[in-house]
Formats: C-alpha cells, sequence, structure tokens
C-alpha cells in the first residue's frame, strides 16, 4: 500500500489489523450475530459472499496480487449522517481509514458548509460521528447502517486491508436533514482526500428538486460532481418512492456522472419501493440488509453495495494496471463497466431490463481490455434556465418577457443559459463539445403551424455552453448541432415565445440618461435621481424600463410647454433657474398606438452660471489670494517711494537723510531763569 494524505498505518497497528483479518476469516461471515443465525443479509447467495463461495476465493487471489504489485488502497468516502464508532457490529478499526498515529479519520462537512465550522475542526472525530436524534427528521444511524453494509461486504470478500472507508457527515448532527450546500462540500472534500469511490446513499425529496437542478449551491455540486468523476465512481441511492424518472427525476442518482441504484428483493424481482426508470444505471440487494441489531430495506443499502463492488472493481484495474505497467482506465470507463460487467438483469416496472450487481464479475474483469478510448457522439439534448434561475422546458413552449438590462423586477432578464449534453454520457469525447455550433432562428405563426422566417437563422455561439439574451418579440428557436462520425448530423432545440411585459407606471421615471446604463439600475440597488444641476450646459433625458417596449413616440414638456420628442430628450435650457421637465409615453399595439401614459412624477433641472459652479469655489479663492497679495505688494511699493522722495529731498538740502543733526552756532538754547523772589523773602499779606 503506498501512502495517502492520511498516512500510513504504524507497525503496530498494521500487525493488530492482519491479526484481526486472519480472525475474521475463520469465523462465519456476519459473525456479530449468534451462532446458527441467518447470514449477515439476504444477498449472500445473490453476490455469492458466502464463506467458500467464489467471490471469497477469488478476492484472496486479488488481495495477494495487490499486495504484491503496490496497489494503493482503495478509499471509499461515504457521505452520510456520519458513522457511530461505538456500533460493536463492525470492526471499525480495520474497516476505516487511520491517519499514522492510528486515530480515525473522518470529516464534518455540514458544519463547515452551514455553521461556519473551521475545515480542520471538522476533522475532529467527536464533529463527525454519528448521533441518533429525535423529532420527525430524526436520524436513525443511517451513515452507519451504510457504511456497515459496505464494510461487511469487503469483509466477506477478504479485502479488509484494501479497501478502507472514510466517513463523511452532510447532515444536521442528530437528523437526517441534508443540505445541497453541505453535500457539495462533501464531494470537494471527497475529492480533496483522494477518493476512488464516493457513496450517496441520500435522494432529494419531489418538492425540493429544484433546489438540486438550479442555484448557487447546485450549481457548484453540479461542478464537484463532474469534477470527481474524472477520478472516482460516484455511486447515489435511486430513492424508495416507487417513482418512474420519467415523470420525476431523484438527485444526485439522477446526474449524468453518477451511477443510479435501484434495488431488487428477497425473492429476486424488483422491489416494489424502488424509484426506477432510464435515469438510473444498476440494481442490487436492497431489501432486508443486516444492520447490526435489525434489518434495513431501501435503495441506500443498495447503493453501499454497488459502491463497495465498484471499489473491488478499482483494485481490479489498478492492481492489473501496475502489473502490466499501463495506465488506470477512467473512472467513467470503470463504471460503464461495473454496470455491464455482470450478466443478470431485473426486470423494472416501466419493462426496462436493468442490470444487476456482480462483485465476482468486478473481480475476475480483465480492465485491460477496456482501454481509455471515447465512444462516438451518438446524439446530443440541452438544458437550461432563464432569468434568476427558473428552469426551460426541452419539449413544451419558453414563454419570456422582454427585459434587456433590469435584473430586480419579475424573473429577470429575458436571457437565456444552456447547455448541451453529448451521448453516450461520460463517455463522449470532451473535446468534441468545441464542435457544437448554437443557431437561432425565428417563425411565424399560422394557426398551429410554424414557419420559419426566411434569412433569419443565424450562428450565436460554439461550444458546450450559450448564453442569449433575447431583445425582441417573436417565436424563436435556438438549436445546438453537432456532427457524428459517419456524417449524420445530431441536433436538439428550444423554443421561445417571446412578448412584451405589462406596463407599470410605478416603474418609469424620468432620469439622465446615462443611468439606464449604470449597474444600480440593472440590479435596482441604486437611487433612482429626479433632479440634476446644469452650468450653462444641457442634460439627456430619458424614461426607466422603456427600453423593453414597443414605444410608439414620447412627448416632453418643459415648465408646461412642449419642448420635444423622442426617448432620448437633449435637454439645454435657455435661461437660468430651476425648470420642470414632464413627459408622456404611448405605446405601439395591435389596434394603434395606446393613449399617452404621464410618466408619474417630474424631473428637476436647475440652470446656473459657471460662476456658481463648486469647481469655482477654488477658483474665487486663487482669485481673492491674489488680489490680498497685490494689495500688499502696492503698500509695500508705496512706502518704499516714500522713503525714495525723503532721501532725494534731504540730498538736495546738502545732507543726507541719515545725517546727525547739527547744533547751530547763534542759536544756542538759552537757560530759563529761576522766578524773582525779593530779598528777605515774599512778604505776607496783612
Amino acid at each position: 500500500m503506498r501512502a495517502r494524505a492520511f498516512g500510513k498505518l504504524s507497525a503496530a497497528a498494521a500487525a493488530l489489523l492482519l491479526v484481526c483479518l486472519f480472525a475474521c476469516l475463520l469465523l462465519p461471515v456476519g459473525s456479530a450475530q449468534a451462532e446458527g443465525t441467518e447470514p449477515w443479509y439476504y444477498a449472500h447467495e445473490y453476490l455469492d459472499l458466502r464463506e467458500n463461495g467464489a467471490v471469497r476465493t477469488e478476492g484472496a487471489r486479488l488481495a495477494a496480487s495487490a499486495a504484491q504489485s503496490g496497489a494503493e488502497d482503495i478509499v471509499i468516502a461515504v457521505i452520510d449522517t456520519g458513522l457511530d464508532l461505538d456500533t460493536s457490529w463492525v470492526d471499525w478499526r480495520a474497516a476505516l481509514v487511520l491517519d499514522e498515529g492510528g486515530r480515525f479519520l473522518g470529516y464534518d462537512a455540514y458544519g463547515v458548509a452551514e455553521e461556519g465550522m473551521d475545515p480542520e475542526e471538522a476533522k475532529k472525530q467527536d464533529n463527525w460521528q454519528d448521533e441518533a436524534g429525535s423529532g420527525e427528521y430524526a436520524s436513525d444511524l443511517h451513515g452507519t447502517k451504510v457504511a456497515g453494509s459496505i464494510a461487511l461486504t469487503v469483509q466477506a470478500a477478504g479485502l479488509f486491508e484494501h479497501i478502507k472507508i472514510y466517513p463523511v457527515k452532510a447532515a444536521e448532527t442528530g437528523t437526517n436533514k441534508f443540505s445541497v450546500k453541505a453535500v457539495a462540500e462533501a464531494v470537494e472534500h471527497a475529492i480533496e482526500i483522494g477518493a476512488d469511490v464516493i457513496n450517496l446513499s441520500i435522494s432529494s425529496a419531489p418538492k425540493y428538486v429544484s433546489a438540486w437542478e438550479t442555484g448557487e449551491n447546485a450549481e457548484r455540486l453540479k461542478a464537484a460532481i463532474s469534477a470527481a468523476s474524472e477520478k472516482a465512481i460516484i455511486v447515489a441511492a435511486a430513492g424508495n418512492d416507487g417513482a418512474d424518472s420519467a415523470d420525476t427525476l431523484y438527485y444526485p442518482a439522477a446526474y449524468e456522472e453518477v451511477v443510479g441504484v435501484m434495488s431488487y428483493g428477497v425473492d429476486g424481482g424488483f422491489y416494489s419501493g424502488s424509484n426506477y426508470g432510464p435515469a438510473y444505471d444498476i440494481a442490487a440487494p436492497g431489501e432486508s440488509i443486516w444492520s447490526g441489531d435489525h434489518y434495513t430495506t431501501g435503495t441506500s443499502m443498495a447503493a453501499g453495495l454497488v459502491s463497495a463492488g465498484s471499489a473491488v472493481l478499482m483494485l481490479n484495474a489498478e492492481t492489473r494496471a501496475l502489473s502490466a505497467g499501463a495506465q488506470m482506465p477512467r473512472a467513467t470507463v470503470l463504471s460503464r463497466a461495473l454496470i455491464s460487467a455482470g450478466d443478470g438483469s431485473v426486470s423494472s416496472p416501466d419493462g426496462a431490463e436493468v442490470p444487476v450487481l456482480d462483485i465476482y464479475a468486478a473481480m475476475t474483469l480483465d480492465t485491460s481490455e477496456l482501454g481509455g478510448s471515447y465512444l462516438p457522439v451518438t446524439g446530443i439534448e440541452i438544458s437550461g434556465t432563464a432569468g434568476k434561475g427558473s428552469v426551460l422546458s426541452a419539449s413544451d413552449e419558453n414563454a419570456l418577457t422582454v427585459q434587456t438590462v433590469r435584473e430586480q423586477f419579475g424573473q429577470g432578464k429575458s436571457e437565456v443559459t444552456l447547455t448541451a449534453k453529448l451521448r453516450p454520457y461520460w463517455d463522449a469525447d470532451p473535446a468534441e463539445y468545441a464542435n457544437i455550433v448554437w443557431t437561432v432562428e425565428e417563425f411565424e405563426k399560422d394557426g398551429e403551424d410554424l414557419t420559419a422566417v426566411a434569412g433569419s437563422r443565424r450562428e450565436i455561439g460554439r461550444g458546450e455552453k450559450l448564453t442569449f439574451l433575447f431583445e425582441e418579440t417573436g417565436i424563436f428557436k435556438i438549436k445546438a448541432e453537432i456532427a457524428g462520425e459517419g456524417g449524420e448530423t445530431f441536433s436538439a432545440e428550444m423554443s421561445f415565445s417571446v412578448a412584451y411585459g405589462q406596463w407599470f407606471g410605478s416603474e418609469a421615471h424620468i432620469v439622465p440618461a446615462d443611468f439606464v446604463s449604470s449597474e444600480g439600475y440593472a440590479d435596482g440597488s441604486g437611487k433612482v435621481p429626479s433632479e440634476a444641476v446644469c452650468y450653462r450646459s444641457g442634460v439627456s433625458l430619458t424614461i426607466t424600463s422603456i427600453e423593453d417596449f414597443d414605444v410608439a413616440d414620447v412627448s416632453w414638456y418643459v415648465d408646461g410647454r412642449y419642448a420635444g420628442s423622442g426617448e432620448v430628450f437633449d435637454y439645454r435650457p435657455d435661461s437660468f433657474g430651476e425648470h420642470t421637465v414632464t413627459a408622456y409615453v404611448r405605446l405601439n399595439s395591435e389596434g394603434g398606438s395606446s393613449v399617452p401614459y404621464k410618466i408619474t412624477g417630474s424631473f428637476l433641472v436647475d440652470s446656473r452660471s459657471y460662476a456658481e459652479h463648486p469647481y469655482m469655489i477654488p477658483v474665487w479663492c486663487a482669485i481673492g489670494v491674489l488680489i490680498l497679495t497685490a494689495v500688499v505688494l502696492l503698500s509695500l511699493s508705496a512706502a518704499k517711494k516714500r522713503a525714495a522722495r525723503a532721501a532725494a529731498l534731504a540730498a538736495e538740502e546738502g545732507g543726507s537723510a541719515d545725517d546727525p543733526v547739527k547744533e547751530s552756532p547763534i542759536r544756542k538754547e538759552r537757560a530759563v531763569p529761576p522766578p524773582y523772589e525779593p530779598k528777605g523773602g515774599r512778604k505776607k499779606k496783612n
């Protein structure tokens, strides 16, 4: 065995495993039951899993060949409700993937997808354990039962050492409630850890089928399954409503890359509760399968047995490829080989002969003869969605309403997204998809008859996918065509009746013309503008929603006076101030033009001079600074001029304005005599 991302078994663990395996080989199949009871499930004879049966003998040979060639462990990812390790009817340590430390490995995809759990936290055993619950959707340890039936089948084939189980929980803890988002996360994780087989013993309910067909989560799941099918065999239960796939599809079994499993019963006939039809591929025992302490019936158990058979086929193919130095066949080739390996069949309620699982044939099939070549194209189908995800019909005429820009009203734009699928499913060369040609053609209706409009057919795309926007009314057909190897042409088409919608005045507003090309208008997130300011300029106005109607004419009025016509009105105010713009719309109809519809609300145009423009604020500031600077400079200049004149005057008088003042020799300052007082002092007055 070569190491995977989860590591090899330690020497001690490997030794313990061999001891357990040897002990198992000495015990009767289904040793968890008391001696003398019935085998662990009725199909031991149908699948030849008896103690001394051919499968056990061939299994021993395959195990020896796998060990000698160094074949890698085949890992089955069981996407379900988790796994309860406390159950004792299976030797889980021998059955499950272990890390280098001998710890069980698994993953809680539901926790990651729906609860925001960290992916590393999701790998902890406590998070992916299966738990019983209570209530309407209570878990009955469904995942444990499915994984257990797989483990017992592998054990009965003697291949415990080479085929391992990796549990992935995709349901809410304690319930059987799965989400498409969680299943997508689970499949993606299965790809990441390198699973060779992916078991999906789950099935959509009819009322929730659209969640598996359209929408973000469905697209994510389909992309994950498509990617996984290149490397792994994907197996899913067809469901237990006794329904024909021609009436109702059950997913994920109905996805083209998935091996859909029906079930047959104890009597060897088709089980009445199993879904059936051409959407599914193979039948396996599904009635009274041993589940620890009781028997379980349903396509879930049948799918588990097919997953075990798929793992056996994978191990067989890998061993042969390694021994011959050849490449491993594609997973899609092995899926087809698994379905057709045996000779047996069972009649389904629709009269079809359904191939049944043959584990011995899967063990002994010479996979080197399968080859890896693709098969010639034998047909083509198309499917698709419109607007916000409504599913299109391939057989009936699809009604669309012209909506070329907006996405926020009704069902979205009148845009279709179509996908072609080549037959045979899985085995048509992917390179052939580039040769698909898409065309559209218009038709005229004469009573019940359709006649193609001459010259209207044109090519609109190539490849697997097409996106096309209907901008005009009429009856159209979109066709996908591809040429076969023998010169024949295979085609598929869809019909569309495209009409104008009903006029809603609440959706019509006068707006600037550039608003209708904005993202805010397309998705409804933008606020509808109702006014504009013009600075000696004009504004182009239009009306929301008229791009999706057959407009006869539009009349425009400014301040109550007629000002022009047309879907776009280029208005340039001839005076400053506020002006009110209104409009009337008339639509074309079968009996002529309709009465004019007045557009609710008006549009205000405020016409101003350039001087009032906000961009002029820095200009005015700059002018102010210049004026202030000029004043300062002029003041300084005047002061300098005054100083210069003073200097010139002083020079004319023989001096300089800076020379010290000279004292006049004849004009000396006189001393001021003190006040006169008579000798003897002042006389007193009597």
